[in-house]
């Protein structure tokens, strides 16, 4: 095996870390080898994101036609946040080669990044292009799962979660073990309120960190009262019913009565009434904390 069949395997494995060690050994030996700069810039993407825009800047000016190095470069620059730079690399890359259908997706991508950073009506306008950069892609490539992941994000960031789970649900039909549509599936039933198919999602996707935030989202919703809970509601309702029939002592046996089944049934309603309200309230602060964990990790270098 050669060494840039080694270097783009480790890659494949998400082995990115061995993978720009494996470059920049090579590189001490070959300096000027194109390919293998464009695989650095790669494996930097997610172990060194600072530094992923140089070696793909030299494999350009070291083949300035050729689109793949113009492809890298432009993902690179989008992943500092040079957008701009991004967009004109990319563009570059349409201009050479205008029916192949990545440098539409990653066009499509840029723009939806741009979205994010904007107003809500420019960040609109906006999806829609990069809607039509992906509708173009999806043209010339309509069995790849990846066109149909980029328009489902694209329509999950426009909100619209029901095209969203359409389209993952087509990647997932050409792709059944896609992990980004699987994700995408998760971020669809997420939104939709569905915690529990959305880790199931994300477990599947492989979004799951050491902290098992997917199985976090899993679990909320099952959980019920725990045995301290259960008596905390416990003795406030006899206390409560205590309370009051000492209060209808001091009023007569007819006022006793009549306060204590009124007390009696006070207690009740607070288990059977409050008592859900305020465990739909803890479900829902526990939801929100699984989502803050899977955010979290989401931004982990890989």
């Amino acid at each position: 095996m050669s060494e840039l069949a080694r270097i783009q395997a480790l890659l494949d494995l998400g082995r990115d870390g061995e993978a720009a060690e494996a470059a920049r050994a090579a590189l001490a030996t070959e300096p000027e080898n194109a390919e293998l700069l464009l695989l650095l810039s790669i494996a930097l993407r997610t172990v060194d994101t600072d530094r992923c825009v140089a070696p793909a800047k030299r494999a350009v000016a070291l083949r300035p036609g050729d689109p793949n190095a113009l492809l890298v470069l432009s993902a690179a620059q989008a992943c500092v946040g040079s957008l701009l730079d991004a967009l004109r690399a990319a563009e570059a890359a349409r201009s050479i080669i205008p029916d192949s259908p990545r440098p539409h997706m990653m066009r499509a991508a840029i723009v939806m990044a741009n979205a994010m950073n904007v107003g809500r009506r420019a960040g609109r306008r906006y999806l829609v292009e990069a809607r039509s950069d992906a509708q173009r892609a999806l043209a010339l490539a309509p069995n790849d799962p990846d066109v149909q992941v980029l328009l489902g994000e694209i329509a999950d960031a426009a909100g619209d979660t029901a095209a969203a789970r359409g389209h993952a649900n087509r990647a997932l039909a050409i792709d059944p073990a896609h992990p980004e549509a699987l994700t995408l599936l998760g971020s669809a039933a997420e939104a939709d309120g569905d915690i529990r198919s959305a880790g199931e999602m994300y477990l599947r996707g492989g979004r799951m960190g050491d902290d098992g935030a997917a199985e976090s989202l899993m679990g909320v919703g099952e959980r019920g009262p725990t045995r301290s809970e259960w008596n905390g509601y416990a003795l406030a309702a006899v206390l409560w019913v205590i309370f009051c029939g000492i209060v209808a002592a001091q009023l007569g046996l007819g006022a006793a009565q009549l306060l204590f089944f009124a007390g009696a049934a006070a207690g009740v309603v607070y288990i059977w009434v409050l008592v859900p309200r305020q465990r739909r309230a803890a479900l829902d602060n526990d939801a929100q904390q699984a989502r803050r964990d899977l955010r979290d990790f989401g931004t982990d270098d890989g």
